[in-house]
């Protein structure tokens, strides 16, 4: 297992009832995207799960930026995401404002 698959696992161990309640809602917001009551649910859930991937990105990344191993980082950060994204595909969309023409 990769470092960043195991940061990944040890998040959802830190926070499973956070990132569950999310995962539901992302789900449910996934099969009804015009729903705009179900969006600001997803994006008042989402910011708490957001900023918690954003963390534990951060501490993946955070001891390579200081040493040799620099330039791989991003290529570390972007594969940590790819797995955030198996989980959550829309979870760029966190926040972001939505309107039907």
């Amino acid at each position: 297992m990769t470092k960043y698959e195991k940061y990944y696992q040890q998040m959802w161990e830190a926070h499973k009832e956070a990132l569950s309640a999310f995962q539901d809602i992302h789900d449910q917001y996934k099969a009804k995207q015009r729903d705009m009551k179900l969006k600001k649910e997803f994006d008042a859930v989402g910011k708490s799960a957001r900023a918690t991937m954003e963390e534990w990105d951060a501490r993946l990344c955070q001891q390579m930026e200081k040493g040799k191993n620099s330039v791989f980082s991003s290529k570390v950060s972007e594969k940590f995401w790819n797995e955030v994204k198996k989980d959550f595909p829309l979870v760029d969309l966190v926040g972001v404002e939505i309107s039907f023409v």
